[in-house]
């Protein structure tokens, strides 16, 4: 949008001409406005990653977090085939 409003601006400034757009350019006047944006637009994109790892995670997790939260006789059953395999 941003970039938009630039480009009509300087459309504008060489339509009527510097002497009747006197305005400071878009581009400087919004430049720290986009450098917001752009950091933003950064921080967002590293929570998606990071938002991306965590399902990954999760997901080669989630049958372990099952058995976690199911009931005592399953817990009991995968102690005993841990115990045994290890005998």
């Amino acid at each position: 949008m941003l970039d938009t409003e630039a480009a009509e601006d300087e459309r504008a400034r060489g339509k009527h001409g510097t002497d009747r757009w006197d305005r400071e350019p878009s581009s400087q006047a919004a430049s720290k406005l986009m450098a917001s944006v752009q950091e933003y637009a950064g921080i967002l994109k590293s929570a998606n990653n990071s938002d991306g790892l965590v399902r990954v995670k999760l997901s080669e997790c989630e049958e372990s977090l099952r058995l976690l939260g199911g009931d005592i006789v399953s817990v009991l059953h995968i102690q005993t085939q841990i115990c045994t395999g290890l005998n």
